[in-house]
């Protein structure tokens, strides 16, 4: 039975209750999976056939000590998914001006380098942005995630200048479409599409996550944004496990919000199919990364 280590975090030290269940499931496929804490000094990685990055969502808070711990498993060549250096390009936000420069329809932002004079207002006022979302660039969970308005610059002067001095920052319009219908989410498994969800903030929110009182459905996407996420996957490369595609249809076009390499909630338990997916992604692999 092949060995996996799913690295989580010390407040997910058992992993959310979808992930356990599917512990269960992959034995029944031949995949014994533990969880382990991604900085437990005491965890002996080499001893797993794979590490598969999971609820690691304390990460940002640590960066400099989640990196490390990326270096030390590259030193002794421990099998890695998603690969160490998906996961370092995709922890700074900055990767979404790649591809925005690349042709892809990302949500419309300015980005602000460390250290850099900004005035939102003038920012603001100059596109059009009635409202927007300023976030750090590494960053998780929408943690310092604030929406501001053109009629409350002052604020967001505030936001912006107790953020740049630390961190590179994101300033994104506010899509309409997120409150309704909502912000998508597709997961894929080696490159292939498998399953979605819709999502949408709570009343008088903006922020989607359910830890903030947003909600989740199962959905099936339309057409156009499937093609859009599938082609952003297709970039991304071939050495993804998994990956979740987040964005919203707006202006008859799918704009990009996130492309989550790390440690994505991959709504396991929102897709009969899911399970069998995953296991099934998780088995190719090993097969070819471990040479079995």
């Amino acid at each position: 039975m092949y060995r996996i280590a799913f690295a989580t975090s010390r407040d997910y030290a058992l992993l959310i209750p979808s992930e356990r269940e599917f512990v269960l499931f992959a034995q029944t496929r031949g995949i014994s999976i533990q969880p382990a804490v991604w900085n437990d000094p005491d965890i002996k990685w080499e001893s797993f056939d794979a590490v598969v990055i999971r609820s690691c969502w304390d990460y940002y808070l640590h960066a400099e000590e989640f990196t490390a711990w990326l270096d030390s498993l590259d030193s002794k060549n421990i099998t890695l998914w998603n690969p160490s250096g998906q996961i370092r390009r995709n922890m700074h936000k900055f990767y979404l001006r790649e591809l925005s420069f690349a042709g892809y329809p990302v949500v419309p932002t300015i980005w602000l380098e460390q250290g850099e004079d900004a005035d939102i207002a003038s920012i603001l006022d100059s596109r059009g942005w009635n409202r927007a979302v300023i976030k750090p660039a590494v960053s998780a969970g929408a943690h310092e995630t604030h929406l501001v308005q053109l009629l409350d610059t002052d604020r967001a002067e505030q936001i912006v200048r107790r953020l740049l001095p630390h961190s590179s920052v994101l300033v994104q319009k506010y899509i309409d479409e997120i409150n309704d219908p909502g912000e998508w989410s597709l997961v894929f498994f080696n490159n292939r599409y498998s399953h979605a969800v819709l999502k949408r903030p709570a009343s008088g929110d903006f922020r989607v996550q359910v830890h903030h009182g947003g909600s989740t459905t199962a959905g099936l996407p339309p057409r156009a944004v499937l093609n859009t996420a599938q082609s952003i996957i297709d970039l991304a490369g071939s050495d993804i496990l998994y990956a979740r595609v987040d964005g919203v249809l707006s202006e008859n076009r799918f704009q990009l919000m996130e492309l989550e390499l790390i440690e994505p909630e991959l709504f396991l338990d929102t897709s009969p199919h899911a399970f069998e997916n995953f296991a099934s992604a998780l088995l190719e692999r090993l097969n070819r990364d471990t040479g079995t």
